[in-house]
Order: C-alpha cells, then sequence, then structure tokens
C-alpha cells in the first residue's frame, strides 16, 4: 500500500553566527528520534543572518515528496479558514494572526517556519502532538521530543498547548490560540447532553478517519466500544488488543469484540517478550515509570500491529476519563471537598494530559502509525467541561462517565459494554506487573 509521505516530527536549531557546527547539531539531534523517520530524514532549511543560522530537519514516514512548505507534524480535520497549507505559511508571517485563524482549527498540529532569524511554531490546544523546547545563551531549540534538545546540550521542557511562538536567540514571544475551558454550571438534562456529546464525538471520529481502514485499540470498555462503533459506520475497523498471557483480558476483549460482532486481532505477551521490550519502551517514551513503561508497551504494540494490518491510522480513548469522570479519584474528592473541587480536578487533568499522557502515547506510538484521540477534540473537550458534574459522577451510587454510559446505550453499544466498570489497562492487561519485576533498578 502506497502511503503518502508525511512529517512524523522535526528538530529546529536556532545557533548564534558564530557557531560552525549546526549541521552536526542537527544530525545529532534528529539521529535520537530515529524511530519516527520510517523514510529517513529531509533537511530543508539552512537559513543564515549576519547574528545567527537556522537549520530544521523532518522525521519522514512516507514513500512520496514531501511538501515542505507548510511543516506540520499533524492534521488539521477541519478549519473555518484555513484551506490550504499555504495559507498557513503565509499567517505565520504575523504570528498574531495565525493565532487568530487557528482558533477556529479542530487538528492535532506541531507547526513550525522558520524565517532568517527567528522560528514561528504553535502547539494544539490540548497538546495531543508533542513539542519540546530548549534554551541557552547561544542556542534556542524545538523538537517532537526533548531527547533530541538534550542530545545537543539543551534542557528541554514542554511547550505550552495552545499558543503560537515566535523565537530567536533575543528571546521568545508567544500569543494564545486558545485552551480547553468549562465552568461545570451547564445545567441541561440527561438527554440533551447524551444527544450532544454523542453528535460532537461523532464529527470528531469523522474528522479524523474519513474513511479507510482504521485501527482500534480496543480494551472492551465503553471508551473504546463507542469509538468502535462510529468508526465501523465510516470506515473498515480492525480491533487490536494487547495484554500479557494469562490476564483478565485475554478473555474479556474476545466477548467484548464478539458482542460487537467484529474481528480481533490479538497480541499476547509472553514475561520474557515484555521484560526484553522494556529498555526499548524507556528508550522510545523517556519515561520510566513501570506504569509509563506498560502503557508505552501496549501502545507501541498495538501500532506496530496496526502497520502490519495494513491500517492508515490508530484510533485510543484517551481523555475520556478526564472529560466524564471515570478515575475512582474523582469520586473521591467529590465526596470530602464536594463538587466544585472535583471539577477542578477534571479541568487540571484535561489541561495536563498532554504531559502525563500524551507526549507518552504520541511517542510509543510514532515508529508504526499516526496516533489520532477523537475524544481529544477542542470542540468536545470544551463542551465536557462546561457540563455539571452530576451528569458525569455520582458518589452515592458509585456512578462514573454517566452521560458518556448513556451516549453509548444511545449510539447502540451492547448495555454490557456500555457499562462495564473501568479497568485500567496496565492492571487489566497484567503488562505493569510483569514490567513491575522486571524493569532495572534505577
Amino acid at each position: 500500500m502506497k502511503r503518502e509521505r508525511r512529517i512524523n516530527g522535526y528538530a529546529c536549531l536556532i545557533e548564534a553566527g558564530e557557531e560552525h557546527d549546526l549541521d552536526q547539531h542537527l544530525t545529532k539531534a534528529l539521529e535520537t528520534m530515529r524511530h519516527r523517520a520510517w523514510a529517513g530524514y529531509q533537511y530543508t532549511v539552512n537559513k543564515t543572518s549576519s547574528r545567527s543560522k537556522i537549520a530544521v530537519g523532518y522525521c519522514l514516514d512516507g514513500e512520496d515528496a514531501v511538501e515542505t512548505a507548510a511543516p506540520i507534524h499533524g492534521n488539521i480535520y477541519y478549519s473555518k479558514n484555513l484551506n490550504t497549507p499555504g495559507e498557513i505559511e503565509r499567517l505565520a508571517e504575523d504570528p498574531a494572526k495565525l493565532a487568530a485563524a487557528l482558533r477556529e482549527v479542530d487538528g492535532d498540529y506541531a507547526i513550525l517556519f522558520p524565517s532568517e532569524e527567528k522560528v514561528v511554531f504553535a502547539r494544539d490546544p490540548l497538546g495531543v502532538k508533542p513539542l519540546f523546547i530548549g534554551r541557552s545563551e547561544k542556542r534556542v531549540g524545538i523538537a517532537s521530543e526533548a531527547k533530541a534538545l538534550k542530545a545537543v546540550g539543551l534542557e528541554a521542557e514542554s511547550v505550552q498547548p495552545g499558543f503560537v511562538y515566535q523565537a530567536s536567540l533575543e528571546g521568545i514571544v508567544r500569543f494564545p490560540i486558545r485552551s480547553a475551558s468549562g465552568s461545570g454550571q451547564l445545567h441541561v438534562g440527561l438527554e440533551e447532553a447524551t444527544e450532544t456529546v454523542l453528535e460532537l464525538l461523532r464529527r470528531s471520529v469523522e474528522r479524523r478517519i474519513k474513511g479507510g481502514r482504521i485501527a482500534i485499540g480496543f480494551s472492551g470498555g465503553v471508551d473504546s466500544s463507542l469509538l468502535t462503533l462510529l468508526a465501523s459506520q465510516i470506515g473498515d475497523v480492525k480491533l487490536v488488543s494487547v495484554y500479557a498471557s494469562g490476564s483478565r483480558d485475554e478473555v474479556n476483549v474476545k466477548a467484548s469484540a464478539r458482542l460487537l460482532g467484529l474481528d480481533l486481532v490479538e497480541v499476547a505477551l509472553t514475561p520474557r517478550a515484555v521484560a526484553e521490550k522494556i529498555e526499548r519502551i524507556a528508550e522510545i517514551t523517556e519515561k520510566q515509570s513501570a506504569m509509563d513503561i506498560a502503557i508505552g508497551m501496549a501502545i507501541n504494540t498495538v501500532a506496530s500491529t496496526a502497520r502490519d494490518e495494513g491500517c492508515d491510522c490508530l484510533l485510543l480513548g484517551q481523555l475520556a476519563d478526564e472529560l466524564f469522570g471515570g478515575y475512582r479519584r474523582y469520586l473521591r474528592v467529590y465526596s470530602e471537598e464536594g463538587a466544585e473541587a472535583a471539577h477542578r480536578a477534571m479541568v487540571k487533568d484535561t489541561l495536563g494530559a498532554y504531559s502525563a499522557n500524551f507526549e507518552r502515547d504520541e511517542a510509543a506510538a510514532s515508529p508504526y502509525t499516526d496516533l489520532r484521540l477523537p475524544y481529544a477534540s477542542l470542540e468536545l473537550a470544551e463542551y465536557a467541561l462546561s457540563l455539571n458534574l452530576q451528569l458525569k459522577i455520582n458518589p452515592e451510587n458509585d456512578e462514573r462517565k454517566i452521560v458518556l454510559r448513556k451516549a453509548a446505550l444511545q449510539a447502540g453499544v451492547p448495555k454490557e459494554l456500555a457499562l462495564k466498570p473501568k479497568k485500567a489497562l496496565q492492571f487489566s492487561s497484567n503488562l505493569q506487573k510483569i514490567v513491575s519485576n522486571n524493569i532495572p533498578a534505577r
């Protein structure tokens, strides 16, 4: 199957004019991200002024010639006013105008435009696509992974989502796009909220797949089951589940897939296979905890399987828990501190998901396929965060994801799956236990 060549990550360096090793430094940075360069690297920019030099290199993931006029890592799925990559590039000449235009965009993106002495770059409002920055007196670096910047002596930090930045050796200025927000005070009935959530999620899925062959990381819970049902109405869906041999998922996911009437590709990892993957997953994701490595390993294996199955992209159910109250601790906060505190916890987790989860998950998938997260639609996130908390959790009855489960039932998800209690992947798959038993001492 022939694929369109796309950017799967990049590194950009700005160095003082007296420095002489810019190309060498860029090569060193890109080499740390070689797992992203399925089709090699492309050096497209080396601009020089009297004060500084700028170079950019891209990790490529396909077979055809790449369009470098609008270097976007990720996708813009819908826009009211940005119809071509060239329009984005023209707006980058005025970062404030670019930020204003991106406010009307639905997309997961990290965008970068270099000129002679400065670089304009942006990260989508929820931070689905990774982006990091590092600075010293004579160097500024922007890259898709922190280790690319560390390789050239820069301390890396995540770029704040929802901003357009303009960076040079003289400093950095940023221009706000928008951020997910919601008062938690929208008082609508459960039926209305259900219909709206379902419509927004359906729209998000449609924009992110547009037909084709789609892989879905399938756990059998409400999040992935609802995604599966909606995606199967648009394209050819392939369910993929990864677990350790002998785990509860080995039985449960089969039964869940049968209820949906879809075929399931299963990958059962032996303890030895898990142990052998630990170092590689830690390197790719730049995470060291057993939980992060277990989740990263599951996503990495699902992504590899998706590529083997000829799928165009991978969908996961990330952010459903933060938006709709899937974590048990929200019930505890509600009971102990009240509804307002529980709502604040959900908002904080939603806005922090880029560093807590998305950067790990996108890196884990990056060697094999493009990761897409339909729940991480800004339109859906803002609506979910606006809803009254009683539509999402009920401590008295130990209920979580009330409106999302109702939406799943309305969409046609079997009751056994729509109401199935949440089980964290790393535990139900037994991967975290095995990783914990084999992780090297730090």
